[in-house]
Formats: C-alpha cells, structure tokens, sequence
C-alpha cells in the first residue's frame, strides 16, 4: 500500500501490521495456527487481493475528486 493512500486512509493495514495484529491476539494467533499452511497463505493471499482492490478503488476515487 502506498504511503499516501495510508496517509489519506490510516484504517487500512498493510500485510504485515494484520499479522502483527494477529499475533497480539492470542486466540486469533491460535485459529490462525490451527490451519493447514495451505489454508494459513489462502487466507493471507485473500487479505492481499482485498487490500490490492480497495487500493484500487481508492486510487481511482482520488482522480475523480482532483479532476
């Protein structure tokens, strides 16, 4: 995500800060754990591909208020 998207929307996470979240919640750690390493990297390519979209859309919001 770029720094500018977050520095416009800070509610969106990247990758990295939603793992780091699940991490400091035990029982989000635990279930995410549980999962087969497929599961685990379907759940964090899903996360990624909602991520990728939203930034999309948001990009594509921004044009249309500057224009």
């Amino acid at each position: 995500m770029s720094n500018n998207l977050h520095t416009l929307f800070p509610f969106l996470h990247t990758q990295e800060a939603l793992l780091g979240e699940t991490h400091m919640h035990k029982h989000l750690l635990s279930q995410f754990e549980s999962w087969q390493k497929e599961q685990q990297e379907g759940m964090i390519d899903a996360q990624r591909l909602k991520l990728s979209k939203m930034e999309q859309e948001l990009l594509e919001l921004r044009k249309k208020l500057n224009s």
